[in-house]
């Protein structure tokens, strides 16, 4: 009687097994019933999962169990439950690849994972340090230049010149054909304010000089002389101008001198550059009329012979004083 009932339990057991086989192998649909799916379900927790991968396998599909611990499953919706029809990696630690860490630079790091199109994730997007080298850490002047960010922003450059510095932040201007009037109190190479004509540079840094007579003056300034000449008065021979007299005056180091041209008005030359009115008057030059004789040849006594200037053969006796 036992063996007759331990025999009518182990038939009915294999009945039960090969009944719940029949229905994992041939689903026809594997979005059937729950029914369906609680058969899967029943048994130990390893030949469950056996279940599954067979079920999944027989629909070319993956179980989840098998995707591997780096991967989320992106398509279940058509695929019955416990399977996965197409995966990636998991975005939330591997965010990056070379399409989203592609700026000049910029070089993947940290674990990665294949993905199942040949495509590698990682987990971080570092800067090159080779090329970002500089942080406010190590930069002691202004950081320049591309820049790159890795948990902070790095920098290709790092300006300590002063000049460089304030040509960053600070406003150049061109002056054009004038010259500069001002630069930046840190750099005499930026210009901040331009002259508006030729002469005031010259003028303010008093390169134009105070002479009577100019020998060269400024280009582009006529009126700023940058070398002196020499007085010269040849001709101007008066101190003053004579009465009734035209004259050219001249004035040289702080002196005038003058030049008689002509005589005024109604009043003539008379030999001498004085000018007087009425007919000029010529001078006696002749000896005899003057008193001088050409007979005299000696005096004697108290008497010196005096020759007459415009012709020595004429002469005249005068008592010696």
């Amino acid at each position: 009687m036992i063996k007759l009932r331990y025999i009518t339990m182990l038939v009915c057991a294999f009945v039960l097994a090969e009944t719940t086989h029949a229905k994992m192998w041939y689903l026809p649909d594997y979005q059937g019933a729950s029914l369906k799916r609680k058969n899967i379900h029943s048994g130990s927790s390893s030949n469950l999962q056996n279940g599954i991968r067979f079920k999944c396998n027989n629909y070319g599909l993956k179980a989840l169990s098998d995707i591997g611990s780096e991967f989320e499953c992106i398509n279940t919706i058509s695929a019955p439950e416990g399977c996965c029809a197409a995966w990636q990696c998991k975005k939330s630690i591997y965010p990056y690849s070379s399409a989203n860490c592609a700026q000049d630079g910029q070089i993947l790091g940290g674990e990665s994972c294949n993905g199942p199109n040949g495509t590698v994730f990682y987990q971080n997007c570092l800067c090159d340090k080779s090329i970002y080298k500089y942080n406010s850490s190590n930069c002691q002047g202004q950081l320049a230049g591309n820049s790159c960010y890795d948990n902070e922003e790095y920098y290709s450059e790092c300006i300590t010149d002063a000049c460089q510095i304030q040509a960053n932040i600070a406003q150049h201007i061109s002056c054009g054909n004038f010259q500069c009037k001002t630069t930046h109190s840190q750099c005499s190479t930026i210009c901040t304010e331009c002259y508006s004509d030729y002469c005031s540079p010259l003028i303010d840094s008093g390169s134009c000089k105070n002479c009577d007579i100019c020998q060269t003056y400024a280009s582009n300034c006529d009126s700023c002389c940058i070398e002196c000449g020499t007085c010269s008065f040849t001709g101007y021979t008066l101190d003053n101008c004579p009465a009734n007299t035209l004259c050219t005056p001249k004035t040289c180091g702080g002196t005038t001198k003058y030049m008689a041209t002509g005589c005024s008005a109604n009043y003539t030359d008379y030999n001498s550059q004085w000018c007087k009115s009425g007919s000029p008057i010529s001078p006696v030059t002749d000896c005899a009329t003057l008193g001088y004789s050409s007979s005299v040849t000696s005096c004697s006594g108290d008497y010196v012979k005096l020759s007459c200037p415009f012709n020595k053969s004429y002469a005249v006796c005068v008592q010696s004083m």
